[in-house]
């Protein structure tokens, strides 16, 4: 499959929602959400621009990251661009379906249908490039890698983690510990599909554009 490149000019880049699911262990794979979570994911992608993962994970746990009426209970207005950080991998689309992925990294996809060329490290610059063809907000699911390179980049605008459990205060704990959140910042939770579910505004104003 052909890719077009696409140069990463600077510009605003979009508001970053970062959302997880995560047990009261720590562990980070296998079908964690619950229906209920499942369906406010879905949500989340039929309202968002794009939704993007790292290289590993969409390599490795084959996601779709589209939006499935299943999960959704309705037909889906849209379906969000699809977005791999793949640094310095070569990914390669799997998805039979869906809209255009985006491979953003420092080599060309072995299969994309566009590529944006920054740095192996420049995050940065691979959401303002997303800024510049239009992106003004995206989902960003995963996995630990892009996660922490979000956070150390102060790119998340808005997080939410979803975790499933009766304990609220092993929820906060592992999330704290997850994300490398100093203690004294606010973090609200509430009891949510068999589970809690954890959020924290970084930028408000960010934060409301994804609203």
């Amino acid at each position: 499959m052909a890719c077009r490149a696409l140069a990463p000019a600077r510009t605003a880049r979009p508001a970053v929602h970062l959302n997880l699911a995560i047990t009261e262990d720590g562990a980070v794979t296998g079908l964690i959400s619950s229906r209920g979570d499942l369906t406010r994911v879905h949500r989340l992608r039929d309202a968002y621009d794009g939704v993007a993962v790292g290289a590993r994970t969409f390599e490795v746990d084959r996601p779709r990251l589209s939006v499935r009426a299943e999960h959704l209970g309705a037909s889906p207005r849209r379906q969000p661009l699809r977005v791999v950080f793949a640094g310095g991998s070569r990914i390669h689309d799997h998805v039979l379906d869906g809209a255009d992925l985006i491979a953003v990294g420092s080599r060309p996809p072995r299969a994309a249908d566009h590529w944006v060329r920054v740095g192996p490290r420049d995050l940065v610059g691979g959401l303002e490039a997303l800024g510049a063809i239009g992106l003004r907000t995206l989902l960003l699911e995963g996995g630990p890698t892009l996660w922490t390179a979000a956070r150390r980049a102060d790119v998340v605008d808005l997080l939410t983690a979803y975790v499933p459990g009766d304990s609220g205060v092993a929820a906060m704990d592992v999330v704290r510990d997850a994300l490398a959140l100093c203690p004294t910042t606010p973090l609200g939770i509430r009891p949510f599909a068999g589970g809690h579910l954890l959020t924290v505004v970084f930028n408000p104003e960010g934060a409301r554009a994804l609203t």
